[in-house]
């Protein structure tokens, strides 16, 4: 249902979440492994919350902390996002979570 046509709702925001997530995180670690010059590329993390930031207005402090847990986010989302693949590739079903 959803990622289908004609709305494609979450996919820009799911490939979003693989890209800063998983791809990237995971070419660094690669690319450290050979060469640790690269850990530098774990810079592009602070150049992109500078960049939410600055599109937002830099003026404001809450913008500056919006932009930082934003791309903080993007690891528990990923983490979110292969537990379900892995769910549905293992057929295991998740438990529902109950508040009093």
């Amino acid at each position: 249902m959803h990622g289908q046509e004609p709305e494609r709702h979450w996919v820009a925001e799911s490939v979003r979440i693989w890209l800063w997530g998983f791809i990237i995180p995971l070419g660094i670690l690669t690319a450290a492994i050979f060469e640790p010059f690269y850990i530098v590329l774990s810079l592009v993390y602070p150049v992109q919350v500078i960049r939410i930031a600055i599109r937002l207005g830099a003026v404001q402090q809450s913008n500056w902390k919006y932009a930082f847990f934003v791309m903080l986010g993007k690891f528990p989302e990923m983490q979110g996002q292969l537990k379900f693949l892995l769910s549905k590739l293992f057929k295991s079903r998740s438990t529902i979570i109950e508040y009093k």
